[in-house]
Parts: C-alpha cells; structure tokens; sequence
C-alpha cells in the first residue's frame, strides 16, 4: 500500500507518522532523541535504521518529510541520504527546519506564531506574505527564559539560596532532595555539574516547580511568573517583526500544551497584553506539519 510519511526529529524524542494517500493515519510510533551532536554518529544512525523499519517497506513511501535542528547540516543529510538507500527509499525527499514543520502542524497555511517551551523556548512567527522571524532560541547556556530547563535552573538557585538563608523556606528543596536523595546542598553541586547529567535531566526539575506552584509555595510562583514574562517577551518582539496589525499564537511544547500554571500565567500575560496578540488552538503537532508538507507534494504531483 502506497503512503507518505512524517518525521519530527526532537532532542528528546522522535515521532514518526504514516499516513495513506487519502491522508488516513495508519500509525504514529515515538522513538529515541534526533540529534547527532547529542547522540553521537552511531547512535544516529541506529535511530535512522530504526525509523526505515517502522516505515518498511520503504517502496511504498511515495514522500518522506524529515522536520528537525540542523537537517541542514551536511553530515546529517549525507547520512539520512545514505540510510534511505540502504532501504531502497525511491520516493520523495524533504529535509525541512523544526520550525517550518511546527509553524505547519500548528496554523496549516495561515500566518500568525507559534510559542514553544520544551526543554527550550523559542517564538517563530509567519508573515501574510510567507516571511519566517523568530526570536529566542539561543540555547540554554545564554537564552531559553521560560523553558523548562530555565525554570528548573532558576529552581536550584532557589533551594541554594534558601538553604544560605538568602531567601524563605521553600517546598523545592524538599523536593529536590527528596528527588536526588541527598541530604546537603552540597550533593547538588556533583549532580548539575556532571559531564553526564545532561539538560534534559536539569529540565525535568520544572515538573517538581510546578508541583510547588500548585501548593502556593511563593518561591515557585515567582519563578513562573518570571518565566511566564520572558515568553511573552519573545511574542512581543515576534509580532512587532511581523508587521500585522494582530498576530495569532498557538502555545506548543510540553510546558504549554499542558494545563500547567505556566500555561495559565502565559494566557494571562497575552488577555492583557492588548490588540496585538490573540491566542489560537493549534490545529496540530510538528509531526502533523511533516506529513502535511508530504501530502502537497503528492497533490502538486497529481495536478
């Protein structure tokens, strides 16, 4: 049976889905990170072999959408290119940023932005007239505010300093000592600055912040909400580059798309903000967008 196929290569994650050619899904399966850099070569490649499996026989794959960070990158492609002709893939080929699949998933063909928080955060915006701006984005070393990693930094400053005596009791160090099983602040020091302790696993400390926040612990509070200012911070610098009187955003990433105070705080932030910005569902994920990108090709091909 003939079909078309969708990839959202994640950091932490992978999600591949088929779809026939009458756009029926026929299954979506989610597999290990998409990310050379993180993973090494060899894992990379395992991945991909793993992925030509789940979409076997690879014959029948009329167009294949890849939507990921750095598909650009010239190891990568050479890679993918490689695996695919192992599998003997004969069908078309689209390597497309993770921005352009999400902004696709989540407002089909309309203009307007999408606000991401995940392990990072980044704003991506589309002009009437096609145009692509962001803002954001530039990794959590010197950027990412509102993600869940910067939440969660934010987070173990707070048990420090609260262990120093700098600010209150706060329920995230009983959480966090609980979670690491340690007994000290300084057991927290071997733990962050391990070579194997990776962002990921910093920013799965936002779901114990969160936890607090919905306690009322003031510490936790405050960091959402500041968090919560710094998303809206990058739609604010979106919409003014997209020139439009109103600007739609839809609210994507594990941080947004669940029904966390951070999401609240956001909606808050953007019912008060003014005319500018306007908040919409998303119609759909990035895998959505990927395969959706797939399916204008196949009906650009029959007209």
């Amino acid at each position: 049976m003939k079909y078309i196929a969708g990839i959202d290569g994640g950091g932490t994650k992978t999600t591949v889905e088929l779809r026939s050619l009458q756009n029926e899904v026929m299954k979506r399966r989610v597999f290990g990170a998409f990310n050379v850099n993180s993973t090494g070569e060899a894992f990379f490649e395992r991945l991909l072999r793993e992925l030509c499996e789940e979409l076997a026989p690879m014959q029948d794959c009329m167009c294949l959408c890849i939507g990921a960070a750095g598909i650009s990158n010239p190891k990568v492609h050479k890679m993918i290119s490689g695996v695919l002709q192992e599998y003997r893939f004969g069908g078309r080929l689209l390597l497309k940023g993770d921005h352009e699949i999400a902004l696709r998933g989540a407002l089909g063909k309309e203009e307007g932005m999408i606000l991401i928080s995940g392990t990072g955060s980044i704003c991506y915006g589309r002009s009437k007239d096609g145009r692509i701006v962001r803002a954001g984005g530039w990794g959590h070393i010197i950027d990412d505010g509102g993600s869940a990693y910067a939440i969660a930094r934010d987070a173990f400053a707070a048990v420090v300093q609260s262990c120093d005596g700098r600010i209150g009791e706060t329920l995230l160090r009983e959480y966090f000592f609980q979670r690491l099983n340690i007994h000290t602040p300084e057991e927290i020091v071997p733990f962050l600055y391990n070579p194997q302790t990776d962002k990921g696993a910093i920013a799965a400390f936002a779901l114990f912040v969160e936890q607090a926040a919905t306690e009322g612990d003031p510490a936790a509070l405050e960091i959402i909400s500041r968090n919560a200012s710094l998303l809206m911070d990058l739609m604010k610098a979106v919409c003014q580059k997209l020139e439009q009187p109103v600007a739609k955003v839809a609210l994507l990433g594990g941080m947004l798309s669940h029904d966390t105070i951070l999401r609240k705080r956001v909606m808050d932030e953007i019912n008060h903000c003014g005319p500018g910005i306007e908040y919409t569902e998303a119609l759909g994920d990035a895998v959505d967008g990927a395969v959706a990108m797939a399916l204008d090709i196949i009906e650009a091909d029959r007209e």
